[in-house]
């Protein structure tokens, strides 16, 4: 029994812990109230503990199967009708159709309700129509009035030129949920999230009240063995349980009220929802023994993103407001909404920033005005009565969201096709010096260069808006022989190239699409790769292989030096054109 009963005039003290289990009447002793509300409460404690190895506490157990709509047309209504207040009959105009009286549109209005500045309903559109002036309509306009089919009510749309938004909603229909021992039926209810928005962060789901219902409020609650209610003759008071579909913060615990999560929602896209009945000690040894006859497994693959936590979208400017570096607010000056990116972390002044050319200073704040701000997407707005430190707390931490798939984990469920789940964690921050070592990163076939001149160009796209810029192939005399893209260019650890006593690093060119001159080979040929602009040039090389033996000028005819070979395999490692390197005692 709720504790709140456990007061004047109810005083339902019952205590399971001292085990009683029957309410024994005795005919020599005067019959309390409280024991009659006891042995109800002795009976529903015998529930309770059944229905909580079945079920967890607030689990659907006859669907009411919630939606998120979060893409609604709303039209705004105008508050009185004919001097008359719509919020005393709006509601008993959903789920009818209406008809425009200036468009003959046809709509059927599916959700209604009334704020401080006006009166609204959600709509969907069912027909066009056609004015009296032949005109065709897909929609309403401003001002018009909208008729049910049979004439019983109308209202008026809004003259306000921005009568018409999308909005979002949540609907629940009728059902059963479990709840702290009771199975409360729940009646089909729908809510507006937000009016203006189709990308809400909210939680959604059922507030509990429980409350005593006396035959004050419930006439019925009277003696009508007589056929008919007797307002002399007072009842018992009953205890009501409702389950009220309402929304709440996103990031509200919600530690003070008896709430039954069924929704979450983050920027407009489904988090969680609650479609499937959450078993308790029994769903526990049904998935043991899942577990134990198929292990963990997966059924769909998930997706991962990262995100940073700390969104860096401030709004509006506020003064004496703690900001980070890259952090984008708003300001308006001559008229003009001007986008500024902060430049370092501080405290903004008193004093609105003025627009000017280059840095702004305000208070320890640099700004800079900026026509293409870079927004993060972070997962949680940050809260303008955050101190800099706890600004700086929140962007060193990162969000892993997963979604769209289907895992079965310890022979539990997971189920994340229609939603996802986000874990926050500390950014790596940590740093370590090593000393100075090569780490490859392959990426293909390369060539191997040396005695290089500037670096290669590697950039997204080039004049012909292909994806890496071309380069020259080059042959020994300089001349284009052909061409080639370069993806990267790394250090060669395991090399080094030796020419007339110098010391030259080798590199690797890692190069695709080559094409030649026709004729033209990289064998025979090519000799030097390089840029087309010249900032880069460098020697193709290859391994060096030492071949043993003796090698002598034998004579000089025009340019050619003419070599002989004794005791060595010249004629077995080597082919016309290969590149021959004489060094006296090599």
């Amino acid at each position: 029994m709720p504790k709140e009963f456990n007061a004047a005039p109810y005083y339902d003290d019952y205590d399971e812990s001292k085990n009683y289990h029957k309410i024994i009447f005795n005919p020599n002793a005067t019959l309390q109230s409280r024991e009659l509300t006891q042995l109800q409460s002795v009976i529903q404690n015998q529930v309770e503990r059944l229905s909580n190895f079945t079920f967890e506490n607030g689990a659907m157990v006859i669907p009411g199967n919630i939606s998120y709509i979060g893409n609604s047309i709303c039209v705004k209504i105008d508050k009185l009708y004919n001097g008359l207040s719509v919020a005393n009959y709006i509601g008993t105009m959903t789920d009818k159709i209406v008809v425009g009286s200036d468009t003959n549109v046809r709509a059927k209005i599916y959700h209604s309700g009334v704020d401080l500045d006006s009166a609204y309903v959600f709509i969907s559109y069912i027909s066009g129509g056609i004015d009296s002036f032949g005109t065709h309509h897909a929609e309403f306009v401003q001002g018009e009035t909208l008729t049910l089919l049979d004439k019983s009510n109308s209202i008026n749309v809004s003259n306000e030129e921005e009568f018409y938004s999308y909005g979002s909603l949540a609907t629940v229909n009728a059902g059963v949920y479990y709840f702290n021992g009771y199975f409360v039926e729940n009646q089909k209810q729908t809510i507006t999230i937000d009016r203006y928005s189709t990308e809400p962060s909210c939680q959604i789901g059922f507030n509990v009240e429980i409350q005593s219902v006396s035959s004050i409020d419930d006439e019925s609650l009277t003696d009508n063995s007589s056929g008919f209610n007797n307002p002399v003759a007072i009842g018992a008071d009953r205890m009501k349980i409702d389950l009220v579909l309402s929304k709440h913060d996103y990031f509200s615990t919600l530690t003070n009220i008896k709430f039954i999560s069924l929704l979450r929602v983050k920027d407009g896209t489904i988090q969680s929802i609650v479609n499937k009945t959450q078993l308790s000690r029994m769903g526990d040894l049904l998935a043991k023994r899942t577990y134990e006859e198929s292990g963990d497994y997966l059924v769909k693959p998930f997706k991962y993103e990262l995100f940073d936590y700390r969104d860096n979208r401030r709004g509006e400017w506020v003064g004496k407001t703690a900001y980070l570096a890259g952090d984008i607010c708003q300001i308006e000056a001559n008229g003009n909404v001007l986008t500024l990116m902060a430049l370092s972390d501080g405290i903004s002044s008193s004093v609105k920033p003025k627009e000017s050319i280059g840095i702004i200073k305000d208070g320890s704040l640099r700004w800079v005005v900026t026509s293409k701000p870079y927004y993060n997407k972070g997962y949680a707005s940050p809260s303008n009565t955050d101190t800099l430190e706890q600004h700086m707390e929140n962007a060193d931490l990162g969000v892993l969201k997963i979604s769209g798939g289907q895992a079965y984990l310890r022979g539990k469920d997971v189920d994340l096709r229609s939603g996802f789940k986000t874990v926050v964690f500390t950014k790596a921050r940590d740093s370590k010096k090593m000393d100075p070592f090569y780490v490859e990163s392959p990426v293909g076939q390369y060539l191997l260069v040396t005695k290089v001149i500037g670096l290669p160009v590697i950039t997204t796209v080039d004049e012909t808006n292909y994806a890496l810029k071309t380069h020259n192939i080059l042959d020994q005399g300089g001349g284009v022989i052909g061409s080639c893209k370069v993806r990267n260019f790394e250090f060669h650890a395991s090399s080094k190239y030796i020419f007339d006593n110098n010391t030259f690093s080798v590199y690797k060119i890692h190069v695709f699409d080559i094409l030649f001159l026709n004729g033209k080979s990289l064998g025979n040929d090519a000799a030097y790769i390089g840029s087309k602009d010249g900032t880069f040039l460098a020697m193709i090389t290859g391994d060096l292989l030492q071949l043993p033996g003796f090698i002598n000028r034998s004579t000089n005819i025009g340019n050619d030096n003419i070599f002989a070979g004794t005791g060595n395999v010249l004629n077995n490692h080597l082919k016309v054109r290969d590149k021959i390197y004489v060094k006296e005692n090599v």
